[in-house]
């Protein structure tokens, strides 16, 4: 029996940040996959997505708007370094969204991502579709 790592997308239009986010989310043991931008993600990102992380100020469908388009389909931590967009990201309807100020914390992260996913030995709990 094969056991798949969990799938995250990591969607941010600054370079530097993507590397940053996807190399702590590959090191914990999930499997990255990266994207410059929401509609990239919404057109080609696999099947299976176990937990997304977006950046709340993307150009064109931005972070909060990808949520409410994923409903509750996938969970999903939302960053920003500005403080408006935590108040934006709490006033959402629908199910909770993490909210994370940038910069943080690694751990921080990766504690979040753990219990999105509900995590259990490496292995998501449920594996969740979109469309």
């Amino acid at each position: 029996m094969t056991v798949s790592r969990p799938v995250v997308a990591i969607v941010d239009d600054d370079p530097g940040m993507v590397r940053a986010i996807a190399r702590m989310v590959e090191l914990a043991g999930y499997v990255p996959v990266v994207f410059a931008s929401a509609e990239s993600m919404l057109e080609s990102a696999p099947a299976v997505v176990d937990c997304v992380i977006a950046d709340v100020h993307l150009p064109g469908i931005d972070g909060i708007e990808l949520a409410g388009r994923l409903e509750d389909s996938v969970p999903v931590i939302l960053v920003s370094a500005s403080e408006e967009a935590e108040s934006r990201v709490r006033a959402m309807p629908g199910p909770p969204r993490v909210f994370l100020p940038k910069p943080f914390p690694a751990q921080s992260l990766l504690e979040t991502l753990s219990r999105m996913i509900g995590a259990e030995g490496g292995e998501a709990a449920a594996r969740r579709r979109y469309s």
